[in-house]
């Protein structure tokens, strides 16, 4: 992203996760995370960071999920959860509906 605008290059951003893959892995080692909302990324986490890793899982608001491990990278059942970005363009009537769904599929992820 540039400029810290709303929108991006998705081919340069692919190109970008491919090349520094083995690095972004190293980042995410050192947090460890338990979730990764994928803010319209998900195909990149799919297909690039995590290839054919993990089953995708539906929450019961339909937003999908899936679970995956990289022995490689030091991670653990980390959910990445396909989301939106929390910029998307919505009216401000949207903010907190968009905000409990999130909410909503963690909690039942987290089960």
């Amino acid at each position: 992203k540039s400029a810290g605008g709303g929108s991006a290059n998705q081919g340069r951003l692919w190109r970008m996760a491919t090349e520094d893959r083995t690095m972004l892995l190293r980042q995410l080692s050192i947090y460890q995370p338990q979730y990764i909302v994928s803010c319209g990324l998900w195909n990149i986490c799919r297909n690039v960071l995590f290839p054919g890793n993990g089953k995708i899982n539906t929450a019961p608001n339909g937003i999908e999920y899936y679970v995956v491990s990289d022995k490689e990278a030091g991670l653990s059942d980390v959910h990445i959860v396909n989301f939106c970005h929390p910029s998307m363009r919505s009216s401000n009537v949207l903010d907190g509906a968009v905000s409990f769904a999130l909410k909503d599929a963690i909690n039942y992820i987290s089960v």
